[in-house]
């Protein structure tokens, strides 16, 4: 994603953004899936960049365990005001118990930062329904470090996580 000033934008940047995914089955019932997302932002005046293009870490797709959006550098009234980097990462197991059901146990980590990283992790455990209409999970996630996470969060995702 990016802007260039002098093409109609109040301020010019770049930011480069790589997220992947690896799903390994093995011994029939048995899986386990990686993820992997990685966004640097290059602009001259991180200030004037809304806080809608910068980034943040936490949530269903993210750090499992913390709030949406919730792990990110504090702005001076004490809000998430988003980071200049993002680094997050997670590994999760699941055993299939039956054709439609399966459990899963996990740990995702990860920043959205400026100048430090500062990891947070979640660990947690999900049933996963393969309902005629795609997956259903529910996640109980807690997190390792406080603040910003919660003693224990439920993450509802319906639909394939892409």
């Amino acid at each position: 994603m990016g802007a260039y000033q002098p093409l109609l934008s109040d301020l010019s940047f770049l930011q480069p953004r790589v997220s992947g995914k690896l799903v390994w089955s093995f011994a029939k019932r048995n899986r386990i899936i990686g993820r992997a997302d990685i966004g640097t932002t290059w602009v001259s005046d991180f200030d004037k960049l809304p806080s809608s293009l910068r980034f943040f870490a936490g949530g269903d797709q993210s750090v499992r365990g913390y709030a949406l959006d919730k792990i990110s550098p504090v702005d001076g009234e004490g809000n998430e005001g988003g980071g200049r980097h993002l680094v997050v990462g997670s590994l999760e197991y699941e055993y299939r118990l039956f054709e439609q059901w399966g459990l899963a146990a996990f740990v995702d980590s990860g920043d959205a930062f400026d100048d430090g990283l500062d990891m947070k992790t979640g660990v947690g455990i999900g049933v996963h329904w393969y309902s005629p209409i795609g997956p259903v999970r529910v996640d109980l996630g807690h997190a390792l470090d406080r603040p910003p996470g919660d003693m224990i969060r439920l993450h509802l995702i319906i639909g394939p996580a892409l």
